[in-house]
């Protein structure tokens, strides 16, 4: 026996949630398709961290529910939900953005030198930090310098140590036993702040 959906209408409300820290300048697309794959756009109602929507009159039948996260002209998350539309029930979607390909904060740098900071760790003492760099967009880290331990860490960075351009910056703790911590980057979910950032440096 192949049963059919019962013919009538009913809803959709939708619920997608971020962390507001981690994105500078967000937005969200909805794109709801049918089973015979006709698609409609739905643009969300958005506040900090929470996007919502409220769809009405919508057949009886399967969808397949595609919803973007942008920041700014950047994609940092998506979601794609199978669902089904009872007649004279409203069926819901709850989504968790947990995990964001972030776009991070752009600190301009004019001039000659500039200088990074980060905190020492709490659970140990160091015997020197390893900085490291990578160019936007690249994924591998490129050791820039090493820093002696220092209650107040920081490097002042020089165009003899790096040319100009766009650059993220992360810092392992070193000790003398030889082994080096995981990299705790510019890009970190615990960076200050939230969203990231990277320099842009023009002379």
């Amino acid at each position: 026996v192949e049963l059919e959906p019962v013919a009538g209408t009913g809803s959709l409300e939708l619920q997608a949630e971020w962390n507001t820290d981690q994105v500078i300048d967000p937005s969200v697309e909805i794109v709801i398709t049918d089973s015979s794959d006709q698609q409609t756009s739905h643009a969300p109602y958005v506040e900090p961290g929470m996007a919502t929507l409220s769809v009405s009159e919508l057949d009886s039948g399967y969808y397949r529910v595609q919803v973007r996260l942008y920041d700014g002209d950047d994609e940092v998350a998506g979601a794609v939900e199978a669902m089904r539309i009872v007649a004279d029930l409203s069926s819901e979607i709850r989504i968790d953005f947990d995990a964001l390909n972030k776009v991070g904060e752009r600190i301009e740098v004019t001039g000659e030198a500039f200088m990074i900071a980060w905190n020492p760790p709490a659970e140990s003492t160091p015997d020197s930090y390893q900085v490291y760099v990578r160019e936007r967009g690249e994924y591998e880290w490129n050791p820039l310098e090493v820093v002696s331990a220092d209650p107040s860490p920081g490097l002042t960075i020089t165009q003899e140590m790096l040319d100009y351009g766009a650059w993220e910056f992360a810092v392992a703790s070193q000790h003398d036993d030889g082994s080096e911590s995981d990299l705790h980057s510019s890009m970190a979910d615990d960076a200050i702040p939230e969203t990231g950032w990277y320099v842009q440096w023009e002379g």
